[in-house]
């Protein structure tokens, strides 16, 4: 499911979930830069990442930053991607020595 924080802020029923919203991050604007600055600030696993072209959670990232960024990481699988909204689930650690220059 994808939601608000303000709307369905990700919670299990026992509130387990550890949940960060990185909507309000400014990154970089270089497709390069954009994915060393996400993969360092989201590095350790494992977890689920939830995009949105609408800027929630993590904010503003294109279909090209989001397929370079995440999708195009070993160990991640893409839960969901309808083009507006996408969830990744990392098994491992984003490395930023991987992304395009």
């Amino acid at each position: 499911m994808i939601g608000t924080p303000e709307t369905y802020p990700f919670f299990g029923v026992d509130l387990s979930n550890e949940v960060v919203d990185h909507s309000e991050v400014d990154p970089p604007v270089a497709t390069g830069e954009v994915c060393r600055f996400w993969r360092s600030a989201l590095q350790s696993g494992p977890r689920l990442i939830a995009v949105s072209s609408h800027g929630f959670l993590v904010r503003h990232l294109t279909e090209t930053e989001r397929q370079v960024t995440f999708a195009a990481a070993p160990g991640v699988a893409t839960e969901l991607d309808d083009g507006d909204r996408a969830v990744y689930r990392v098994e491992g650690d984003l490395d930023p020595a991987d992304c395009p220059q």
